[in-house]
Formats: C-alpha cells, sequence, structure tokens
C-alpha cells in the first residue's frame, strides 16, 4: 500500500563518474528548492559522454547515487550517453519524460551566465536558416560543431557571449531546448496532482570548480569529477589496500582527500581491483584488431566520416591509444569525438541503427519503488519499464536487434571486456536492479 502520493519528482541528469561532494551538494539544494519528494536520475552506462570507459560500473555508480539522495536510477542508453551534447541531452530529457511524472528539472551552469543560456537555447531550438547555414559552411570549412555553435551564436547575438560555452553551460543550452518534450509528455499522461505542462527548471551555479580541472585543491570544498578520476587511476590509489584492511580513520581520510560522500569512498575501495586495469590501452588493442580485420567503410559506422576514416587508417599502428588520439584529434574533429567514434565502431553502430523507446532501471530505494508502483498504477510512463532485460527480450523477440537496448547489451559486455571483468556474471542478463531499503 502507497504510503503517500508523490506531488514534486525532481529529474537530474549526471554521470556519477562518481559520485562526490558536489553532486550530493546538488541535489540537497534542488530537492529544498523544488521541494520535492523523490529524485529521479538519469545516468550514463559504462561510457561517458566523453567517449571515455567509467571509472567504475553503473551498478556501483547508481549505488552510490541511491546512498546519496538518488530514489530511482534510470540508464541514459549507450546511443545518447556516449555521443555529442546535444544527442545526449535530448535523449536525456526523453528519458526523463518517459515516466510522466518529472516536474522538476535541475542542472549546473557555469558562470551565472542563466539569462543569456536561455536566449542561446532559444536560438538552438528556432534555428533559422541563417543560423543552419552558418553552422554548416563551419563544418564544411572543417570547424568542429562545439566550435561552430559558439561562432554561429555570437554571430547572431553578439561579441559578449563569448565565453560562455564551456561544457556545463552547452548541456544546459540543450537540455532548455528540449524541455518540449515534457509538454508533449505530460499533456497526455499526468500523475497526481501534477499541473499538465508543468515544468519547473532549477539551475544550479558552479563557481567553486572548473569541471575540466585535473587539480586536488584542498582549500576548495569541491574537486572536479575529472581530478577525482586522475587519482584513482593513479599508481598512488593503486597501492590502497582493499577496504575489508582499512579503518574507518583511513577511509575517512580517503574520502576527505577525495571530496566524496563516505559511501563512494567504501564502494570505490571495495572494487578497488577493477581501478588497477588499463581499459584504455584494452579498448584500443580491441580497435586496432577490428580496424585490421574490418576496414572502415563510409555506409558502415555512424560516427565515422570518411575524413576521420582516413586518419584511422593512417595512425592505427600508433602504439598507445593517447598517441593514437594526439594524431587523430583536429581542427574538425575534438578528442571526445574521436574516443566516442572509437566505441561506436567496435559495437558496430551503423548508419542505419535504428532506436527504441524504454525506461531502464538500474535501481532504486523504498521510495523509488513507491514511484515506479504509482507511475505503473497511473499508467503515466509512455515507453516500457525494463527491470528484467530477459522479459523484455523475450517480449520483443520479433524486434531487429539493431536497438538501444541491445546496444546497452553490447556496451556492458565491452567495458567488462576491456576492465577484465566475469562476462557472464557482469552481464546485463545477470545483474539486476540495485535495491537501497530504509532511505528516507
Amino acid at each position: 500500500m502507497l504510503k503517500k502520493e508523490f506531488k514534486n519528482i525532481l529529474g537530474i541528469v549526471a554521470e556519477y563518474n562518481p559520485f562526490h561532494n558536489g553532486h550530493k551538494y546538488q541535489i540537497e539544494y534542488c530537492k529544498k528548492i523544488g521541494k520535492a519528494d523523490v529524485v529521479v536520475a538519469v545516468m550514463s552506462g559504462n561510457f561517458s559522454q566523453r567517449g571515455e570507459p567509467a571509472i567504475l560500473d553503473k551498478w556501483n555508480r547508481a549505488e552510490m547515487a541511491l546512498k546519496n539522495g538518488v530514489d530511482l536510477v534510470i540508464e541514459l542508453p549507450f546511443y545518447y550517453s556516449c555521443n555529442g551534447s546535444s544527442i545526449f541531452a535530448k535523449g536525456a530529457m526523453k528519458t526523463l519524460s518517459f515516466i510522466g511524472c518529472v516536474n522538476n528539472i535541475c542542472f549546473g551552469i557555469e558562470g551565472k551566465a542563466y539569462e543569456k543560456i536561455i536566449e542561446v537555447s532559444n536560438l538552438l531550438k528556432e534555428e533559422t536558416n541563417e543560423f543552419s547555414t552558418f553552422i554548416k559552411e563551419s563544418i564544411k570549412n572543417g570547424e568542429s560543431y562545439p566550435r561552430t555553435v559558439e561562432k554561429a551564436v555570437i554571430a547572431s547575438l553578439g561579441d559578449e557571449y563569448a565565453g560562455l560555452f564551456t561544457p556545463n553551460n552547452l548541456l544546459a543550452m540543450e537540455y532548455l531546448k528540449y524541455t518540449e518534450l515534457f509538454e508533449k509528455r505530460n499533456s497526455a499522461n499526468t500523475i497526481g496532482n501534477i499541473e499538465k505542462n508543468f515544468l519547473n527548471i532549477i539551475h544550479i551555479d558552479r563557481n567553486n570548480v572548473d569541471h575540466n580541472s585535473t587539480n586536488i585543491d584542498d582549500d576548495k570544498e569541491f574537486n572536479s569529477g575529472k581530478s577525482i578520476r586522475k587519482i584513482l587511476e593513479s599508481k598512488r590509489f593503486q597501492r590502497i589496500d582493499t577496504f575489508h584492511n582499512r579503518s574507518e580513520i583511513e577511509v575517512k581520510r580517503l574520502c576527505d582527500m577525495l571530496k566524496v560522500p563516505l559511501e563512494t569512498g567504501e564502494i570505490l575501495l571495495r572494487n578497488s581491483e577493477d581501478l588497477n586495469g588499463d581499459r584504455h590501452k584494452n579498448l584500443y588493442s580491441i580497435l586496432q584488431y577490428k580496424l585490421m580485420c574490418e576496414p572502415l567503410g563510409k555506409s558502415q559506422s555512424k560516427s565515422v566520416s570518411e575524413g576521420m576514416e582516413n586518419l584511422f587508417k593512417k595512425h592505427i599502428r600508433n602504439s598507445s591509444p593517447e598517441e593514437f588520439i594526439n594524431h587523430v584529434t583536429c581542427k574538425r574533429y575534438t578528442s571526445a569525438r574521436i574516443r566516442r567514434a572509437m566505441i561506436h565502431f567496435i559495437l558496430g553502430i551503423e548508419n542505419d541503427y535504428s532506436q527504441d523507446e524504454y525506461v531502464r532501471i538500474l535501481g532504486f530505494t523504498d521510495n523509488g519503488a513507491r514511484l515506479l508502483k504509482q507511475i505503473k498504477k497511473d499508467k503515466s510512463n509512455s515507453a516500457p519499464i525494463v527491470t528484467n532485460v530477459n522479459k523484455h527480450r523475450d517480449e520483443r523477440a520479433n524486434i531487429e536487434e539493431k536497438v538501444d537496448l541491445y546496444i546497452d547489451i553490447k556496451a556492458t559486455d565491452l567495458y567488462n571486456l576491456i576492465s577484465g571483468r566475469d562476462l557472464y556474471k557482469n552481464s546485463d542478463f545477470v545483474k539486476k536492479p540495485v535495491i537501497i531499503t530504509h532511505q528516507h
């Protein structure tokens, strides 16, 4: 029996790579501002938006979130999570809109520039002929997409918009651009007393730490995810024994250094062996082998253009992934786009790739379980809710295996392979949602 009807549901898009104190602050702040009863996070799976293997798998990162204020974790399908900012944001907003009950959205921005971000988002949404032509011509001349959008916005709105296009601000612009998805979904599907076509936008200023900072600063309140990953992937962390041999004081000291919650520290130490391998090197080796066996073709890989194909072939015998990426990165192709293209090619995401709609549950708390029950009772979801991959696969056995869920499964297999993990025990067919009880 439901204890209460949830009226305010907060939606967050995240990677939690790993979950740190900045994420915890965001949840607490936005939950308070939105007076939220429950928090839903759409989280990237095993590969990040920049095309890198996550520091830990999606199940461990979901557990971190569920122990620190999130009530329901939904996986952002691989096609969206490992892609450019526009596709990433569209997929995230679509996925949140599918459950038909989110009425608060929260995201971070930099530079206290929310009004300007709204203006740019409106410009992106309108996409006039002049704006579109400028972008197409710039890309033809060898500019990367992010740099092209920045130039087009400055040309349309003025020089005062220069410097606005940080990674978090770019995502914020795209999130705002796709808020219309909620208007379309919520007009047909509502839960409880949620007003139709209502979506409260909550932004939080990120002024304490640079998103791309790699420095651990004892004087600052938060560390960036990138700086934490740098420590975790270093020999300094790899020398740390497993959690079972560490005292609570030492674990707390580690968490204070990284600026992560205690639960994150415990999960990291519990999985310390998974941090010792070189996933990037292993991923590159698979790419080398596949390129040698299956030469790239224009019609073969969705993310690889003809020019990128030639660069791949030219430099595939470089000795390290860093050397390969440095040689292939250029004015037109950012390093993030190169990394994403590498993974897309390995997974065989082709030009005729078809997309499916579903809500893949990675974990939930007591409140999350109640929310799922309420969604199913009110039939507010506009896409199937998947808690059991095997059951979902059996029900949709006649569907061609070029849909998101099957790509997610292959991405998990690839992640396990490059991490040296048991392919069966850690398979999406075997793993079950993380359940955290007594979280209030």
